[in-house]
């Protein structure tokens, strides 16, 4: 009954709030206008080429009936992956109930159903791509996550650290593959506009406290650092941590359910994040819940 109760107040912010699901569809509906998405900064064209390809089906509909399309894709995505972790962590019946209450009422949850956004697909991507041993499966989980480099990066160097090369040449290899064919449909090709979508995301974390609304929360260090005039020192902050994770990484035996938590927890931490980019800690709810001991923590 809780759970209907916060998600008939989803269904009705669909059609009455702001929504970020029209951003990726509009500039995908532009792309196959042949309207190269990259020109105009205003409408926000920070996502990797492959994403307006794959998002063509999308495009198909009314804005409205994708809306609804793409919510219902996510309630599967997140009763998939709420069964998923059941299964990796052997949760019992009881747990699993307290972790449907978390994830359909919990405030990342709610709002990202509320207004399509794209971050529980990527979630859904993500944890499939670490217990998978397909290197081809993993390469496409890996390339669809990369829609969103603020919350996937993390994994990307992981799997570097973890020495699949396989995997990071086939993910590599079909990000130029998907470059190339959205400058040849537009018939503009050049090798540097290969690198658009990632300057102009670099472009607006170097805006700050301007845009997305950085420094106005204490969700990331990159938050803190812009809230006390110090993110000059952010690009440092951020290199060191990386190195120190890959030490870590390298150096110490992690069980890996401990591993896979600790890779959502440091995206979360080291690059800022929007309310409901924060379901990828689910699984750390999961981990506190099968491990009652550290529940003080």
């Amino acid at each position: 009954i809780i759970i209907l109760i916060f998600l008939s107040r989803v269904i009705y912010n669909i059609f009455n709030e702001g929504s970020d699901f029209d951003i990726p569809y509009t500039l995908s509906k532009l792309f196959y206008q042949k309207i190269d998405i990259f020109q105009d900064l205003s409408r926000n064209p920070l996502y990797p080429h492959s994403l307006y390809f794959l998002f063509g089906p999308f495009t198909l509909f009314s804005l409205e009936t994708a809306k609804i399309i793409f919510f219902l894709l996510n309630i599967f995505f997140l009763i998939n992956l709420i069964l998923y972790l059941k299964k990796i962590f052997q949760l019992s019946i009881n747990e699993v109930k307290i972790i449907f209450l978390i994830a359909f009422t919990a405030t990342p949850f709610t709002n990202l159903l509320a207004i399509g956004n794209l971050s529980l697909l990527i979630f859904y991507c993500l944890i499939h791509y670490y217990y998978n041993r397909s290197n081809l499966s993993k390469s496409l989980y890996l390339l669809i996550s990369f829609f969103k480099y603020n919350v996937s990066f993390i994994f990307i160097i992981y799997s570097f650290i973890n020495k699949e090369y396989k995997v990071l040449t086939y993910f590599i290899s079909l990000n130029l593959f998907f470059a190339v064919c959205y400058y040849l449909y537009l018939d503009n090709f050049s090798i540097e506009r290969i690198f658009d979508p990632y300057i102009l995301a670099l472009e607006l974390v170097r805006g700050g406290g301007e845009v997305n609304n950085i420094g106005k929360s204490f969700f990331s260090i990159q938050s803190i650092l812009i809230y006390f005039n110090l993110d000059k020192f952010y690009p440092l902050f951020f290199l060191l941590s990386l190195v120190l994770i890959f030490l870590a990484y390298k150096k110490l035996e992690v069980e890996n359910h401990t591993k896979l938590v600790s890779l959502f927890i440091f995206s979360s931490i080291l690059v800022y994040h929007g309310m409901y980019e924060f379901i990828i800690l689910l699984p750390f709810a999961v981990y506190v819940l099968k491990n009652r001991r550290i529940i003080s923590y």
